[in-house]
């Protein structure tokens, strides 16, 4: 089965090669691309976007604390080494887990170059983690090298099917194009140069998912398999929905409740919210993929007072990551509600150095401070798995009673 624009499609024909092409009332349905997820790299590897993380010989990823160590933006591009330690590398992925949206296609484009492509190691590029993934896998041996098509679903391999390549040098810049229907159990392809190289015809095969997870974020890898550094490098990425939209997600909320909290001039802890990476899930550890969205922040302190978001990575707020954090109600994401002399606040204070403070609102005594995040479609205020987000209060006063809400909304 095949799906998608097909090279013999001719102008002012219908579009397509399946029964399904016309709506209910014999319509022609149109497409319409939406870019779910998209990375330049022209003066730097932006933190907020990117995380770079060394990969050890086991395959195990560490997460650094900011890319610049062997990820890093050179002449416009993305430049992923590996350094020079055997059988280790380096990564760097989207903090973002761009979605699939059901009875939609899925793309995922970019442009890659591989300088010495038969040096001894690996290079990955598609959008994955450890356990599920769609991505372009390049192997060197010091003499060849072959490029694979790959897909992986619960930690194990399904797919890895050799590209015969002809005259493409991958040393030079092509494009590289991945195409999924998912739906749980649809097709893949894969494209160089526009051109398909392989399709991976699943439909109708399978008694589980293809990907067990199809939120995946975008990733680029390097691992050496000697001592001799080898380099990815990237024009640009993007993930689209095919005919999709901007993700759907469902709302929530934390506040400090009922009772009123002690907030001071020091600038305390009020309330947290943890993505925390991993779960439990079947028996097993997954990955966390589910992102939030803050919208709206309100505070009502007796005296006049700053209200504060601030932000952490979880290996980084070593503190703050290593609370006993409560679920929030029907998700995988967690909270803490806080205050003076509160653990919240106490790990808080010794991670404090270490976090990003995002918004400072001040009020007037006794009035509720309203802070709406904007441009919720332009630029919406995402947390990520491994993102702390504490509310904090500063009241000019000293010892002062507060009360907080912090809204918000998660892909589900």
């Amino acid at each position: 089965m095949t799906f998608g624009l097909t090279p013999s499609a001719a102008p002012g024909k219908v579009l397509g090669n399946n029964d399904l092409i016309l709506d209910a009332w014999g319509r022609q349905k149109v497409i319409h691309d939406y870019s779910l997820f998209h990375g330049l790299w022209t003066f730097d590897v932006p933190n907020r976007v990117w995380e770079e993380a060394a990969i050890n010989a086991s395959g195990v990823r560490t997460p650094l604390s900011a890319t610049g160590t062997n990820v890093t933006s050179e002449g416009g591009m993305l430049v992923v080494g590996s350094g020079t330690t055997a059988n280790q590398g380096n990564c760097v992925y989207s903090k973002r887990h761009p979605r699939y949206q059901p009875n939609r296609g899925h793309l995922y484009s970019t442009a890659i170059m591989c300088p010495n492509p038969d040096a001894d190691g690996i290079r990955r590029w598609g959008c994955f983690d450890g356990n599920n993934g769609v991505y372009f896998e390049l192997e060197g041996t010091g003499s060849a090298h072959t490029l694979y098509a790959c897909r992986k679903s619960n930690g194990t391999v399904k797919t890895r099917q050799a590209i015969t390549l002809g005259s493409i040098d991958v040393s030079k810049g092509h494009v590289y194009d991945a195409q999924w229907q998912w739906r749980g159990v649809g097709n893949y392809k894969w494209a160089i140069d526009l051109s398909l190289v392989y399709s991976d015809d699943v439909l109708g095969t399978l008694t589980e998912l293809s990907v067990q997870d199809p939120a995946l974020p975008v990733c680029f890898e390097s691992v050496t398999h000697t001592t001799t550094e080898i380099e990815l490098k990237s024009g640009c990425v993007d993930v689209t929905t095919e005919g999709g939209k901007l993700e759907g997600r469902l709302n929530g909320s934390i506040s400090t409740g009922e009772t009123l909290l002690q907030a001071d001039d020091t600038g305390r802890a009020m309330l947290g919210v943890y993505l925390p990476r991993t779960l439990t899930y079947g028996g097993g550890t997954a990955n966390n993929t589910r992102d939030m969205v803050i919208s709206k922040l309100t505070s009502w302190t007796r005296d006049e007072a700053a209200v504060q978001l601030w932000r952490g990575r979880d290996n980084v707020a070593t503190n703050l990551a290593g609370l006993t954090w409560t679920d929030l109600p029907d998700s995988v994401n967690q909270y803490l509600v806080g205050g003076e002399t509160s653990s919240l606040d106490t790990a808080f204070q010794s991670d404090r150095a270490n976090m990003e403070l995002l918004v400072n609102e001040w009020h007037d005594l006794e009035e509720k401070n309203v802070v709406v995040i904007p441009s919720e479609e332009a630029a919406p205020f995402y947390a990520t798995p491994g993102d702390i987000i504490l509310v904090v209060v500063k009241s000019i006063a000293g010892d002062d009673d507060n009360a907080s809400t912090l809204y918000f909304s998660e892909e589900v």
